[in-house]
């Protein structure tokens, strides 16, 4: 398994709060991350439905087994158990690491009492994958494969077999994944639900419902602009092209879609960053430039999907929001400064994203 910054993140607040919950879409193997943070701490996997119908009597008791605590998988399937590894914690003390739990689903829990520490994991960001076999010299090739441990087909399997199927009526299956389908074709933009609705065949409160399902299980996230405007993005841009039909590199460099993906792949790598050093997002929609963020600097972020800079990205710049350095993110390798723009090749939009010196 890849030495990941996450990994570090992890371990770190593992070390400061008794409870850590791990979350983030299908396909992250946030169940061996656990795991291979603690190896000698009892594993149990609420994905089993025996295991499941023993918690689900008596969560309180159920953890009684694991006075030295546990690694919960999957605690999702029963948010209840929060409450009982919390009642836990304060019953019998304040433990470092004593429960760690991973969850494919956004639980909205509250924690007042701040003990539990949320370590968000998207994916491997380019720094992860530099680590391991994975080649980065050609980043469409990346981008086409996505930066989730598994592969698009697996994480889709994965999502409409485990996720999905507890949201979503059996019957339903098929129409959901075209709704999925329909959905890539509007990321990145302002959509219409009444749109994916008539796309799809469905009513335009159900393509509404759907949506949420979407978003509560890390498939899609949302962004909001200074006027309320709405726009999602897929989690993964493996997965968006997976459900586009780009199956090559050489397609999605003449696809129409390749602004949607790389951009795609722009934000979850800047998220990635972000979530990896368990730092706020801090990015909003721009309205004169693609995403305004609010790290080390104020930042406007022009997002340009070629390996050079195009004359009509830099002229988009003349109209970036003042009071913010403007960074121009390309595919390039290189990442330079001029005429008081900086250009960031794609190696390094984590480090930007992490406050990180870029140009080390």
């Amino acid at each position: 398994m890849i030495e990941t910054t996450a990994f570090h993140t992890l371990k770190t607040l593992s070390q400061k709060y008794p409870v850590v919950l791990l979350s983030g879409p299908a396909g992250c193997n946030l169940g061996a991350m656990a795991r291979r943070l603690m190896p000698s701490k009892n594993y149990i996997d609420l994905e089993n439905p025996q295991t499941l119908r023993l918690a689900k009597e008596s969560p309180r008791t159920f953890l009684m087994a694991f006075p030295d605590g546990v690694i919960i998988h999957a605690i999702d399937k029963l948010p209840q158990m929060i409450d009982a590894v919390v009642y836990h914690v304060g019953k019998w003390g304040f433990t470092p690491g004593k429960y760690i739990a991973t969850t494919t689903r956004d639980l909205d829990f509250q924690d007042p009492d701040n003990r539990i520490a949320t370590c968000n994991v998207l994916g491997l960001t380019v720094e992860d994958l530099s680590r391991s076999n994975v080649s980065i010299a050609n980043p469409f090739q990346m981008i086409l494969c996505g930066q989730l441990p598994s592969d698009p087909d697996t994480v889709t399997k994965k999502i409409l077999e485990k996720n999905i199927r507890a949201c979503i009526n059996a019957s339903n299956l098929d129409l959901f994944f075209s709704f999925m389908k329909a959905c890539a074709t509007e990321s990145g933009e302002s959509f219409s639900v009444n749109s994916l609705a008539k796309k799809t065949g469905i009513s335009a409160p159900t393509a509404k419902t759907w949506l949420s399902v979407l978003q509560k299980n890390f498939i899609i996230r949302t962004f909001t602009d200074k006027d309320g405007g709405k726009v999602f993005y897929f989690s993964d841009s493996g997965l968006l092209c997976s459900l586009l039909g780009i199956t090559k590199k050489e397609d999605l460099i003449l696809s129409p879609h390749k602004a949607r993906v790389v951009k795609t792949f722009a934000v979850n790598e800047l998220l990635r960053g972000r979530f990896a050093k368990a730092l706020e997002s801090n990015l909003i929609l721009g309205s004169d430039c693609d995403f305004e963020a609010s790290w080390k600097d104020a930042y406007s972020l022009f997002i340009e999907p070629n390996i050079e800079v195009t004359e009509f990205c830099t002229k988009r710049t003349k109209h970036a929001p003042e009071g913010s350095k403007t960074l121009i993110l390309y595919l390039g390798d290189v990442t330079y400064s001029r005429d008081g723009i900086d250009f960031i090749g794609y190696r390094d939009w984590a480090k930007l994203a992490m406050q990180l010196d870029y140009f080390s």
